[in-house]
């Protein structure tokens, strides 16, 4: 997987086009591919941030693109962000995506999160559980948790049979919804709208990052903060290893 980062500057006349744009943002990433996994992917432009957290093929059955799937949608979705809101962008990066890979249903899938600026306000959405985390004058935590209830009922004597039918459960009313190849999910994102003038900083991680630090995710942004976001990372990493890829994009005014 060769990770995009690259900075898009819209020139048009849709009244859409923010004046406000992450340029003048510290930012800081962790890009940590485990092994024989590399699922993750995220996108870093102007006015938009997206990190994906591509579903990981359980057998022979499910496809071996998931990667280029996640890196693709963050790309798009941030193209997308550029003159569209977050609904219409999802959908559009959904119907996209759809003409270069084909139908795969559940197995192929993945989490995403994104942040964009439009005019004076960052909106945060997310479809899974890739996790935003928003600092005002307090920490705010914006997470689908549909999909992680899910698997705790996966029993230990039987985690892949549970976990296949899981995933069979995609997108539907008894089971979750994620970014995949049904544009009905982008009627589930889980959303939040702020002054951009109210935030100090924020984060976006995937599970495998922030499993280390979900008990107390602002201790662990202070501490980026004052030191480097690498060095917090592996101080973490030393009481809890890696089971999982973790990419985290911490962005600060």
């Amino acid at each position: 997987l060769t990770v995009r980062y690259s900075y898009l500057f819209a020139l048009t006349d849709n009244v859409y086009i923010m004046s406000h744009t992450f340029i003048n943002w510290t930012i800081e990433k962790i890009f940590q591919p485990y092994p024989n996994k590399n699922h993750d992917a995220y996108n870093i432009s102007s006015n938009a941030i997206s990190v994906a957290d591509g579903a990981s093929p359980v057998d022979e059955t499910f496809p071996t693109d998931i990667s280029a799937f996640a890196a693709d949608a963050c790309i798009m979705i941030n193209q997308e962000l550029t003159t569209l809101y977050t609904p219409e962008a999802y959908q559009n990066t959904i119907e996209n995506l759809k003409q270069k890979y084909s139908p795969a249903g559940y197995k192929r899938s993945a989490g995403i999160a994104t942040a964009h600026i439009n005019n004076n306000n960052l909106t945060f959405s997310t479809l899974g559980d890739v996790t935003c985390y928003i600092q005002t004058n307090k920490l705010i935590t914006l997470r689908d948790d549909k999909l992680i209830k899910l698997d705790q009922t996966i029993p230990n004597h039987s985690p892949l049979t549970a976990y296949i039918e899981n995933r069979s459960l995609l997108n539907t009313l008894n089971g979750y919804y994620i970014f995949a190849d049904n544009i009905i999910a982008t009627k589930h994102l889980t959303q939040l709208t702020l002054p951009l003038e109210t935030i100090q900083s924020f984060m976006i991680a995937t599970d495998g990052a922030w499993r280390l630090f979900d008990n107390n995710p602002a201790l662990f942004i202070k501490q980026a903060q004052e030191t480097t976001l690498d060095a917090t990372m592996k101080k973490y990493q030393k009481h809890i290893p890696l089971s999982d890829d973790a990419t985290i994009i911490l962005a600060t005014k």
